[in-house]
Parts: C-alpha cells; structure tokens; sequence
C-alpha cells in the first residue's frame, strides 16, 4: 500500500504537470484576443450613421431675462449698422484730413510760427477786452486774428478782400435794383431806368 507520502508527491506531480498546461491555453487564449486583425478592428467597419436629436434646454428666468436682452441689442447693432458706418467713413475722412495737416505743419517751417502769431494776436484781444462785455471780447479777439492772419498770409489776404468787396457790391446792386453810388453821382441812368424809359 502506498504511503501517504507518496500519494502526496503523485498528486503534487501531476497538478505540476497539469498547471502548467492549463497557464499555456488560458495565455493563447489571451494571446489570440489581443492579437486583431486590422480588419477586425472597430475602425474598419460601418458604423451606423450619428443621428442627433434637438432637445431644448428649458432655461430659468435668468437665463430669459438674458436671451431677450441679447436679442434687442442684435437687432439694435443691426438698425445702427448703416450709422456705424457712416461714422467710420466721417472718422476715416477726419483722419486723412489731419494726418494732411501735421504733413503741411511738419514740412512748412513757417506755418506753426505763423499760427502761434494768429492765436497770441486772438489772445491779446481777449485781454484787452476782458473788463469789457462778451460782445467787445469777441470783438476784439476777432480783429486781433484776423489783423494777424492778414501780416502772416498777405496775398491771401488781398484775395479775400476782393472776393469780399465783389460779393458786397453785388449784393448792394441786388438791394438797390442795380443802382450804385457812381451812377448817382454821375447822373447816369442805371439799368432799371434806360428799362422803363424805352
């Protein structure tokens, strides 16, 4: 009869046998999953379309509040649209129009000297007049400017004034129908009279 050792050891020496052929299926069997074909791969294959499906949100009172908010002024941006760019075309035309003036001002040397001269003249009139009322401040700050700018600018000056005596003529003519101070004196007729007298 066999010991009792010796059904120990024949029972550890075939379940010695035996573990380690049951660790080699479970590992292929381990092994052949991980091991994919690329074609087997997820990737590969159809899949079904995506289809979504809108739900709306209910929102709280907040959030309410807020949308109708932001909806007025869209609609609002979209009625000054046509504003906003008028007022960019105005901003655009003002600053082509003062980047010209710094040009004129940077280039001709004696055009900020001139200018200075201008508005001290238009200053000491100011103080000559400051005791006086506001019609006399004006006034005198005006003839000041101008005095300086006819010194500064003369032949621009002249120019002004004739354009200026022209204009004043022509309306004295259109007042007076045509008579002037010279056929009065003269004695000729104006045009409204050698008129009525054929």
């Amino acid at each position: 009869m066999p010991s009792k050792q010796m059904l120990r050891r024949s029972t550890l020496l075939a379940s010695s046998l035996v573990a380690p052929i049951s660790l080699v299926n479970i590992q292929a069997a381990e092994k052949s999953e991980r091991n994919m074909k690329a074609s087997q791969l997820p990737l590969y294959g159809s899949p079904s379309p995506t289809q979504y499906e809108y739900i709306e949100e209910n929102g709280g009172d907040f959030r309410k509040l807020v949308s109708k908010v932001r909806k007025a002024v869209w609609n609002y941006m979209d009625s000054m649209k046509g504003t906003t760019e008028v007022a960019k075309e105005k901003f655009e035309i003002g600053k082509a129009h003062s980047s010209n003036l710094m040009y004129r001002i940077q280039e001709d040397t004696g055009l900020l000297g001139r200018s200075v001269i201008i508005v001290v003249a238009g200053l000491g009139g100011t103080v000559l007049g400051y005791r006086s009322g506001y019609g006399r401040r004006l006034f005198y700050a005006t003839s000041g400017m101008v005095s300086a700018a006819a010194l500064c600018y003369p032949n621009e000056a002249v120019e002004i004034a004739d354009n200026l005596k022209q204009r004043i003529m022509q309306s004295f003519k259109d007042v007076t129908g045509g008579q002037t101070t010279e056929n009065k004196v003269s004695g000729e007729p104006s045009s409204k009279d050698s008129n009525k007298s054929s």
